[in-house]
């Protein structure tokens, strides 16, 4: 495994994730060296607003490290441990989001978010999250879908529970996930297949 993930125990995905997966609204696409500059922006753009997410202890970086960022995400993608992935709306990127094989269960894969400020509050983020439930469930090995989020971190709660997914637990956040100004508890929700709402569409439409 790559330094990205140092256990060994993290089963692939059979099938890489599709590249681009749609919404209603939304397109969601793995994101390549061509996006570099416009993911570049973006977060820099919203480094405040983004304190609270874990990656924002090595913010800011530099364009050149943001292009070793994107080697290492797809990378991830081509072998199947999921991968960072670009939100679209009307062809303008305005955020993150993504699945990880990041657990030693078989079965299950985590998704992370984030969206520009400006676009907060318009369900983007609870439409893009259910699209890669979808996804994810296209992968028979795949039977839970998992959220992680600071307790802090309101926003990417509401969002979990806005798309269905259920409270499980708290726990201490790992030391590789702990965010600058979080508060290194994070609260655990996951969907499981058998509770997925396959027409979840009609609500963005």
């Amino acid at each position: 495994m790559s330094d990205r993930h140092p256990r060994s125990d993290i089963e692939p995905l059979v099938e890489p994730l599709a590249e681009v997966i749609r919404g209603p609204r939304v397109a969601i696409r793995r994101l390549d060296h061509d996006d570099a500059l416009a993911l570049h922006e973006l977060v820099l753009s919203n480094l405040d607003h983004l304190m609270i997410m874990p990656f924002a202890a090595h913010e800011p970086m530099s364009l050149a490290e943001r292009h070793d960022l994107l080697d290492g995400w797809m990378s991830d993608h081509a072998r199947g441990l999921g991968g960072a992935m670009g939100i679209w709306v009307d062809g303008e990127l305005v955020g993150m989001s993504g699945l990880h094989r990041r657990s030693a269960r078989p079965d299950e894969i985590e998704i992370g978010y984030w969206l520009d400020e400006q676009r907060e509050g318009l369900g983007i983020a609870a439409e893009a999250t259910l699209a890669l439930v979808d996804e994810a469930f296209n992968h028979p090995q795949v039977a839970v879908v998992t959220i992680c989020a600071d307790l802090s971190n309101h926003r990417s709660r509401a969002t979990a529970e806005r798309a269905g997914f259920r409270w499980v637990s708290t726990r201490p956040t790992p030391p590789e996930m702990r965010s600058p100004i979080g508060t290194d508890v994070e609260a655990v929700y996951e969907l499981r297949r058998d509770a997925f709402d396959p027409t979840w569409r009609q609500r963005f439409a």
